[in-house]
């Protein structure tokens, strides 16, 4: 049996040898060599910690005896005794047990370069990079090489390096990427022109594309400063807030609605947070203060307390930064409400530590972190942080966590408001009583025998409960009795009606008998003749009357018998209509009267100031909630109580005090304590994590590659003395994300063109930036720069967001869903909504806007921490098919024919530039009017372009080809991409 493990490790180390594998030593930084020699705390203790330490040294207790924490415990063995024997792999029962895979239990095995590292390490001696320490405390020991690990050291300043190429520097950041280049023999490509540099930085800065008179103005500039100049224009542009909103907003996991539930509910108020987001990244506020108030801006405004101010409640509403993630306590019951009460504190903690840390604060949730120095109990140290505002034992689900933004001003003009509606009430209710009385009497002489009548008026007009046993047998013999009340007249004005309808026919049958009696005996005192003259002209309506017959009725004045005059005539047929005329007047329907009343009352009420709510996070104040550390991550498995405190390894060189309560603040003060220190400039991790991710909006890959993960299972930085540099320059520019803007963008290396393929061989992932890389437009911009170049943006900024809803085949789409009986109804008139910014649209988990979705727009569970980009068959389908760009490229046409006037050369030249940034040379224009021509001559003889021709006669043949041709530009990959 040992003779075949044996031979399967060699088999195994051949392979990973044959791969380069074992030469990977675990840990290390981009740039350093491998040593040669293996050692316990580099190349061995990683894997252990990975697949060993939780039952074999960081358990309660050890299985087997074994602690494996030390390479001199591990050599003292368990129960089985020593667990190796040094320079011999063979017969060390370490290896033994991994090869037969007996060890580690489960399914989860070591890797064919895990098993030659630890053989290489026994067979070189089993040796340590250090004596070790006599004694290490129990539980998770953290030794120097996992405290020392480059996240985790202090930020450093380090001084710009001299570079060969020195006159392609143009800020520091040149400097150390030069330095890397040059040691490949590379260097920077050749400055993009003008044209590409425009589209490249209006894009970055706003997430839409130049106009071409913007471009325009920018390639004939002058100045030195050109660029500068752009870049400052660009960033005081208030669609800039919108574009780098967003990003911030993916790494929140913002949405409009809870998710978790199949419901999804919709959250009405989360857009004050977007548009907090927003306004704040325009405004430039301090990265430092943004960071404080998402976390803790209850604590720092004092809250509770009434009459904010702006500015207080703009803190207020960036604590929803702490309630975007998916939230299903509003809708589960019984024993799924404290697991997704825990659920959600699990997913902040997450968003916190993958957007300001970098690090995977879940991993350590149910044990000890497997690769980071991270314990469990140190998670539930930082969960005691925000356990008093979540306080999972005594929840507040989402509608009860919103807070009114009511002033005392508001509620007073409130209550002036509602006492004059409550004087419209009493006179609704005194009508009320007016009209069931009246429709009680009616309902009486209608149905009831007149001997029964009173009683069944008492026994109607009797509380339900003191009635007598013979009055509800009234009322039940009587039933259109016992229903009537306020809300069932509109049933009796049915009988109304009918009356009405049987007056109005009484009265126009008897009008018209008494006017042409009372018209007969009037004609009869003339003379035969001007009588049937006049019997004639008075049969003709007035209006149609000629001028003669006007002439013979002036002759005869008063001669002409109408309703109106028949009084004159005939006083007692004149008597009697009138009297029919007002029991129509007085024959009213009763339920509308209530209403009328209703809708006055109503609109009283309307003008009180509105009611605002928002969703943050905040305190009891008082209530100061325990925390406990969970056996294996589960609620339900409670042990020692934790005090609150921050991560220790990140903390090593600056001491941190995180409150149990601040008896100064009505809170306990533990976010903002917690703020403040990561915000200190201290912490080791906060500023690179955020310039690592502003670089990677910059040149679509950070400097290190997975911004969410800065531990040891993440990427190491491609230029760690650079990003150092950008954090230190960053803090000491105040935090202001506008001056790294600048800073990056007037560099040599973002103002350079695409890089050459010859750099492949060397950097084939140009993490050296030897040029820029090519980057799709993400999914929003895809969708605004349609907008906007067909002409249709709306640039409305903030507010409620735009709704979304299934369309007939279930594709979401944006609009106002108005369903009947479950299918879709009229389409509802938006007046322009649906042309607003992406980032405005409803996030709603459950329905991901189509267009969004198919170009990789997140869905937030809980959050975003970097945009995949694929390329995939849907997305080309989409663009050729779907009533979006079908819309946008006739919208599109119908402004390059408005502004292009009906010259096509200028038309194409027109869409080219609108869309590209971009003027076409002759070559393109006459290869686009060949397919406009060839496309007009296909869509003569189509059914579908006679159908819309007909429908609208400016949609002619070759209007349509030039709209082939505008949906064409905009689904180009040189639309697509940003160069």
């Amino acid at each position: 049996m040992r003779e075949q493990l044996v031979m399967r490790l060699h088999l195994m180390l051949a392979v990973a040898i044959a791969f380069g594998l074992a030469s990977k030593a675990l840990g290390e930084s981009a740039d350093q060599a491998t040593p040669v020699e293996f050692s316990f705390e580099r190349d061995v203790r990683p894997i252990l910690k990975a697949h060993c330490l939780e039952c074999h040294g960081e358990g309660e207790e050890n299985d087997s005896g074994l602690d494996m924490r030390l390479r001199r415990l591990i050599l003292a063995g368990g129960e089985s005794g020593p667990a190796l024997v040094e320079g011999n792999p063979d017969e060390s029962l370490l290896l033994e047990r991994l090869l037969s895979e007996d060890m580690p239990p489960g399914d989860r095995k070591l890797t064919a370069e895990e098993l030659a590292a630890i053989r290489n390490w026994i067979a070189s001696g089993a040796k340590t990079l250090r004596p070790e320490p006599d004694s290490i405390p129990d539980g998770v020991y953290v030794p120097d090489e996992e405290r020392d690990f480059w996240s985790f050291r202090p930020i450093q300043s380090p001084s710009v390096p001299v570079v060969k190429h020195q006159e392609r520097v143009r800020t520091p950041i040149d400097a150390f990427l030069l330095r890397k280049l040059e040691q490949q023999q590379l260097s920077f490509s050749a400055d993009a022109d003008r044209q590409t540099f425009i589209r490249r930085a209006t894009f970055d800065l706003t997430g839409l594309p130049p106009t071409p008179e913007d471009a325009q103005r920018f390639i004939l500039d002058q100045d030195p400063n050109a660029v500068e100049k752009l870049v400052d224009r660009l960033l005081e542009s208030p669609e800039y807030g919108e574009r780098w909103g967003r990003h911030w907003l993916d790494v929140v996991g913002y949405a409009d609605s809870e998710g978790y539930t199949i419901d999804d509910p919709v959250r009405a108020n989360a857009y004050h947070y977007r548009d907090y987001v927003i306004r704040a990244f325009n405004d430039d506020l301090p990265f430092d203060q943004f960071i404080r108030e998402q976390i803790a801006g209850d604590e720092i405004i004092g809250f509770p307390k009434k009459n904010l101010t702006p500015e207080e409640t703009a803190k207020l509403i960036a604590t929803g930064f702490l309630r975007m993630v998916p939230d299903g306590t509003g809708k589960v019951t019984g024993d799924e409400q404290p697991l997704a009460r825990n659920q959600v504190m699990a997913d902040a903690i997450h968003v916190v530590g993958s957007s300001l840390l970098g690090l995977t604060l879940s991993c350590a949730q149910c044990h000890n972190h497997r690769y980071d120095p991270i314990p469990q109990s140190e998670y539930f140290q930082v969960r005691a942080i925000f356990e008093p505002a979540y306080d999972w034992k005594s929840w507040r689900n989402p509608a009860a966590r919103l807070v009114s933004l009511y002033t005392d001003a508001d509620r007073k003009a409130a209550a002036e408001v509602e006492a004059e509606a409550k004087l419209v009430d009493v006179e609704y209710q005194q009508r009320s009583d007016e009209l069931i009385a009246e429709t009680l009497e009616d309902q009486l002489v209608q149905h009831v025998p007149e001997e029964l009548r009173d009683d069944l008026r008492t026994a109607y007009q009797t509380a339900a409960k003191e009635r007598t046993d013979q009055q509800n047998e009234y009322l039940k013999k009587y039933p259109k009795i016992l229903k009537i009340s306020s809300g069932s007249l509109y049933l009796y004005d049915r009988d109304i009606r009918g009356k009405l309808a049987g007056l109005k026919k009484s009265y126009d049958t008897k009008t018209k008998q008494y006017v042409e009696a009372a018209q007969t005996k009037a004609l009869a005192s003339l003379a035969d003749e001007t009588a049937k003259q006049l019997a004639t002209v008075i049969k003709v309506p007035a209006d149609k009357r000629t001028e003669a017959q006007k002439e013979l009725l002036a002759q005869h004045a008063g001669i002409e018998v109408t309703a109106d005059n028949l009084n004159t005539f005939d006083e007692s047929a004149g008597a009697e209509l009138a009297s029919l005329k007002a029991e129509i007047d007085n024959t009213k329907e009763r339920a509308p009267q209530l209403k009328a009343i209703s809708e006055r009352a109503k609109a009283i009420r309307a003008t009180k100031p509105k009611e605002n709510f928002v969703r943050a996070l905040t305190e009891i104040p008082g209530k100061v909630p325990d925390t406990f550390f969970f056996s294996r991550g589960d609620h339900r498995n409670p042990m020692q109580k934790l005090q609150p405190a921050a991560l220790t390894v990140p903390a090593t060189a600056h001491a941190v005090n995180i409150p149990l309560n601040n008896e100064k603040l009505q809170s306990t003060g533990r976010r903002l304590a917690y703020a403040e220190y990561l915000t200190s400039g201290q912490h080791p991790l906060v500023a690179r994590v955020l310039v690592n991710r502003f670089w990677m909006h910059h040149f679509g890959k950070g400097i290190v590659a997975t911004p969410g993960d800065f531990g040891s299972l993440g990427e190491r930085p491609s230029h760690p003395e650079l990003l150092d540099w950008l954090a230190s320059e960053f803090m000491s520019g105040e935090w202001s994300l506008k001056h790294f803007h600048k800073l990056v963008m007037t560099s040599t290396a973002y103002r350079q063109s695409l890089r050459t393929i010859s750099a492949d061989d060397v950097d084939p992932d140009n993490r050296l930036l030897s040029g820029m890389s090519l980057r799709r437009l993400e999914a929003e911009t895809l969708r605004d720069s349609v907008l906007a170049v067909s002409g249709k943006l709306n640039p409305k900024p903030f507010g409620p967001p735009v709704p979304v809803m299934p369309d007939r085949v279930g594709q979401i789409v944006i609009g106002i869903a108005n369903a009947d009986a479950g299918r879709p109804g009229a389409i509802i008139d938006m007046q322009g909504e649906e042309f607003r910014r992406s980032v405005y649209v409803q996030v709603r988990r459950s329905r991901p806007l189509a267009i969004l979705d198919t170009f990789d727009a997140p869905r937030m569970s809980p959050n975003c921490e970097s945009r995949p980009t694929s390329t995939v068959a849907p997305q080309s389908l989409l663009l050729m098919n779907s009533d979006f760009l079908l819309k946008q490229s006739i919208v599109f046409a119908e402004r390059v024919t408005k502004e292009a006037g009906d010259d096509p050369r200028a038309q194409v030249a027109r869409a080219w530039q609108l869309a590209l940034c971009q003027t076409p040379s002759d070559q393109q224009v006459n290869q686009t009017l060949a397919f406009i021509d060839q496309q007009t001559k296909n869509l003569a003889d189509s059914p579908e372009a006679k159908k819309l021709a007909k429908d609208d006669k400016t949609k002619t043949p070759q209007f349509l080809a030039l709209s082939s041709f505008c949906q064409t530009l905009m689904s180009s990959n040189r639309f697509l991409y940003v160069d």
